[in-house]
């Protein structure tokens, strides 16, 4: 009697570390990507991405610079309006975009540093 409990007892913590397993390997890992201090986002859309960040005082005065790359090749200027939400829409598929953004400066000044990239 004491083996068949025994037995019991191993096949139940078997199916047990099975399940956790089962878990483990199917459960998706958290999609939300942290977010930098500009409120960078982007997000897929009907036609390709959609740029998202926090507007400032300074960047509704003097719009915004709003760049991106691929593949650790150089910064490429994204046309921009005053707005805080651009639609990329010169995307390829398979291809892994970064995103940064800034507020422009007044006329004669330095402009500030550009957000961390997404």
């Amino acid at each position: 009697m004491a083996r068949s409990n025994t037995r019991r007892v191993v096949a139940v913590i078997g199916m047990l570390l099975a399940s956790a397993l089962i878990a483990a390997c199917t459960t998706p890992p958290s999609s939300a990507p942290t977010p930098n201090a500009a409120g960078l986002h982007a997000a897929l859309v009907d036609g390709g991405l959609q740029i998202t960040w926090n507007p400032t005082g300074q960047g509704q005065t003097n719009g915004y610079d709003l760049q991106y790359r691929v593949d650790g090749a150089g910064w490429v200027a994204v046309e921009t309006t005053f707005d805080n939400t651009v639609l990329f829409d010169d995307v390829t598929e398979f291809t892994q975009y970064w995103f940064r953004v800034r507020a422009k400066a007044a006329p004669g000044a330095t402009p500030g540093a550009f957000s961390d990239s997404l």
